[in-house]
């Protein structure tokens, strides 16, 4: 649609309201920046401790960039049996089924076509290695 300037040089009725829209965006997007560093230069008071007397869900801590972050303290025992789950023996099984078959290993950088690719052929060697007929109930009355 084509639209002509009016006469005098000022802009058609239509321009004019894209550009009240446009401003209009502009203005909210502004607020909604100017509303988001407030927040983060001036915290809540409902997030101090010393204000709110210690009954708050969240507590602001200020950001150490990784330098004079406290270590963690882990119980590395309960961590290897919690990362164990409970099929130590099958996880260990699939693992060295791929650490013997660096073919059948992810790549870091893959594309989606090639990821499905491999998908569908670790599957099939999966279910090979596990002896599984996932057709023999198809062919045999159960």
């Amino acid at each position: 649609m084509f639209t002509r300037p009016m006469e005098g040089g000022g802009m058609t009725k239509e321009a004019q309201m894209t550009s009240l829209a446009s401003e209009h965006d502009t203005q909210r997007a502004l607020r909604r920046i100017q509303k988001l560093s407030l927040h983060l230069l001036q915290p809540s008071p409902f997030l101090d401790p010393e204000s709110s007397g210690g009954k708050n869900w969240m507590v602001p801590s200020p950001c150490t960039f990784g330098r004079g972050r406290p270590l963690l303290s882990v119980s590395r025992a309960e961590l290897v049996e919690y990362m164990k789950g409970r099929h130590r023996e099958i996880q260990e099984r699939i693992f060295n089924f791929f650490v013997s078959r660096p073919e059948l290993q992810t790549p870091v950088e893959i594309s989606t076509a090639d990821h499905r690719v491999l998908c569908m052929r670790q599957l099939t060697a999966l279910v090979r290695e596990a002896g599984i007929r996932p057709f023999r109930y198809a062919i045999e009355d159960p």
